[in-house]
């Protein structure tokens, strides 16, 4: 059985005792206990939320009896740079359309349920969600490695924010990080993954001209890596995050009927690359999820 540990911070009695009994419901469908701390003002919940861990954050925006308060939006953003899954469930009149975009975006929040239109229902199953995810990679003593170019650190640092923060991913989930100019070094990174072999569950390759042009004529490093790795067993997941030579690439990962996983806003003008973004994402946590061996 697992426990889940929740804060839950909400200045209103009745719904603190209605999330509370929702969430509940839904670690014991998970057949986990949930061990839910409450907090009913933005001081209280700020110092639980600094000294302990937490699967989980739910909670208010508006704390207090002051019109338009939004002190909770302060607790949305810390729990953001301790990738703490958060969903907000709010009634303040004050948030508007763009600070839930905001939220959303900017905060990495998994939801924002209105308490005017509360549906039980749903909010059981995001929850669920958040739980099952999170303990399934906490679960896991595997270890993701990825390849990428220096020059493509700012995309690759947003990717992983944004499959920690939609996943509820923690570092101890550790990732190892390899850069072109490392790859250089056969031996160095060879004996890397070597030493770390048996841990190593899957190796995403982020793919882009530069890692492409670096790497991929036929005596080069990234047609030597795949088979290597696919030789120890590993789960490669190519990724192309920008304009490359896809068909070199296709031609390498073809030889092991790998699919490479592309954003479509590298070679599309789609007004709603949020959305392509999010499918990427998906993508990229199914494959993961795909080659994880977690055991209850």
């Amino acid at each position: 059985m697992s426990d889940y540990k929740i804060l839950l911070v909400e200045d209103a009695l009745h719904w603190r005792k209605i999330l509370n009994n929702y969430i509940n419901t839904a670690t014991n469908n998970l057949g986990g206990h949930a061990h839910i701390s409450q907090a009913e003002s933005l001081e209280k919940a700020w110092d639980m939320l600094e000294n302990d861990r937490w699967d989980l954050l739910c909670t208010d925006i508006g704390l207090s009896k002051t019109a338009g308060a939004t002190e909770g939006a302060l607790l949305v953003s810390r729990a953001s740079e301790k990738n703490i899954p958060t969903i907000i469930i709010s009634g303040t009149p004050s948030v508007t359309p763009k600070h839930v975009r905001d939220f959303l975006k900017e905060d990495k929040v998994a939801d924002f349920l209105y308490k005017q239109t509360f549906n039980s229902l749903d909010f059981v199953q995001l929850v669920e969600k958040l739980l099952y995810s999170n303990n399934k990679l906490e679960k896991s003593t595997q270890k993701i490695i990825i390849f990428y170019s220096k020059y493509n650190f700012k995309e690759v640092s947003k990717l992983k924010d944004d499959l920690f923060s939609r996943f509820g991913l923690t570092n101890s989930n550790t990732i190892i990080e390899y850069f072109n100019e490392i790859l250089k070094d056969n031996h160095e990174w060879h004996k890397s993954i070597a030493q770390s072999s048996e841990n190593i569950t899957s190796v995403l390759l982020i793919l882009s001209a530069d890692f492409i042009a670096s790497h991929a004529d036929e005596s080069s490093v990234l047609p030597v890596l795949v088979k290597n790795i696919i030789s120890t067993g590993k789960k490669v997941i190519p990724v192309c995050i920008s304009p490359c030579d896809i068909y070199l690439a296709k031609k390498i990962f073809g030889l092991y009927n790998i699919n490479i996983i592309e954003y479509a806003a590298v070679t599309k003008e789609i007004p709603n690359q949020e959305m392509l973004l999010d499918d990427l994402i998906n993508q990229i946590w199914n494959a993961l999820n795909d080659n994880l061996d977690i055991s209850k």
